[in-house]
């Protein structure tokens, strides 16, 4: 079977460290000028933003070169404040993963034709097992419950996952601590095959710390919430 591959060209930001899953939220602060310019042209543009993990290509004395990985996601970029010194406080929602083809343009920032990589199979929860699926959201509750004192911030958080895939690229945000592990989940256009890779990880780990970065998304996802159901 033959499958149409949709391509675009999309803006790319490259975050060391990073692996941006399409079902997430990522808050970031941008600050160098380059990408404050990229980031209002998106949201003038009503276009997506594309991150990727930046990995170091080329040690100079004084820096360190980065090439953004070629697997990445593309979201909607809202910008929640910008401050005095005219960074920007930015939240991206996830819509795809992405194979970035070649480049567009350097200058003023990268741009990257893209193909969209979506799931190759859903699966249904059998497929999936319902088992290790109703383990894997317990999981994710309780880390919610543990890092989320706030009620209403729990409540309004857990009734926007709308289903497997958003439930298993949390977990991969939030409990894969190896960056090569998330980029490899990334990666893994099959859902089932990533129910079964992070079953096997997490049935090995302990209790986990809270990561406050990811909190801190979750708040601002809220935030975010709040003020589209006022304006709406």
């Amino acid at each position: 079977m033959t499958f149409f591959e949709e391509k675009m060209d999309i803006p790319i930001l490259p975050i060391p460290n990073v692996v941006f899953f399409p079902n997430t939220t990522l808050p970031i602060v941008v600050a160098e000028p380059t990408y404050i310019r990229m980031v209002k042209e998106c949201v003038h543009n009503n276009s997506m933003l594309g991150i990727s993990m930046a990995e170091p290509t080329q040690e100079f004395e004084h820096h360190t070169k980065y090439s953004p990985h070629k697997i990445g996601s593309i979201g909607k970029v809202i910008i929640l404040e910008e401050y005095e010194d005219g960074s920007l406080k930015v939240l991206v929602r996830g819509k795809s993963r992405v194979r970035l083809n070649h480049i567009i343009q350097n200058i003023p920032y990268l741009v990257y034709n893209v193909t969209l990589l979506p799931d190759i199979n859903n699966g249904t929860s059998v497929e999936l097992g319902e088992n290790k699926l109703s383990k894997l959201k317990g999981i994710l509750d309780d880390w919610i419950d543990a890092a989320i004192p706030d009620s209403l911030e729990r409540e309004t958080f857990q009734n926007s996952l709308l289903g497997t895939a958003h439930i298993i690229d949390y977990l991969s945000t939030f409990l894969v601590d190896d960056r090569r592990v998330r980029q490899i989940l990334l990666e893994n256009t099959s859902l089932p095959e990533r129910v079964q890779i992070l079953s096997s990880i997490l049935n090995e780990k302990g209790e986990e710390p809270e990561n406050p970065f990811m909190v801190n998304a979750i708040k601002d996802f809220n935030l975010l919430d709040h003020k589209f159901k006022m304006v709406h």
